[in-house]
């Protein structure tokens, strides 16, 4: 049997995931960011079913659970939040990864400059922004699409996202 690296693990299972992930999304039954915490959806449709979280509907989208984090550059199209990661290959044939975000009404969202107001840089000694951000924010600054930033994601509900800043 051949020898993996814990880094071909992860690859390869965050590869299944995402796959999944993505498959699932096409057929319509995984709570999206358009969907599941869209502030102007109306107050019953925004809600859980009784007993249910969104986070219960994240976990159910998938019959693979993904738990870890995602880095790359925030996008947004139809409704749906995704980060784009460039995982390896080389310059001119780049491998990349697109993980669908699942957000719930717990996901933390923490900007550095580009996501929020756009005036004032706050970040940690990593370059990870420390200021509390809404969705609306987040959303907003996926649609521009050149925003890069770290997902932390449990059984694949998205629980917080940093911006990372980076010095242009």
């Amino acid at each position: 049997m051949p020898s993996v690296t814990t880094d071909g693990k992860h690859r390869q299972v965050r590869r299944i995931a995402s796959t999944s992930l993505a498959a699932v999304a096409v057929v319509g039954l995984t709570a999206t960011a358009g969907h599941a915490t869209s502030p102007s959806s109306s107050r019953s449709a925004g809600q859980p079913a009784a007993g249910k979280s969104s986070a219960d509907a994240c976990r159910k989208s998938s019959k693979i659970l993904f738990t870890g984090p995602v880095e790359g550059v925030l996008k947004y199209k139809a409704g749906k939040l995704t980060v784009t990661e460039k995982i390896d290959g080389s310059k001119d044939v780049p491998h990349t990864e697109v993980s669908q975000l699942c957000l719930t009404k717990q996901t933390k969202v923490f900007g550095a400059l580009h996501i929020g107001d756009g005036h004032h840089l706050t970040v940690n000694k990593e370059g990870y922004g420390t200021a509390p951000r809404t969705l609306t924010q987040l959303k907003e600054a996926a649609k521009r699409g050149d925003v890069v930033v770290r997902a932390d994601i449990k059984d694949n509900a998205t629980v917080k996202i940093w911006e990372h800043y980076q010095r242009g």
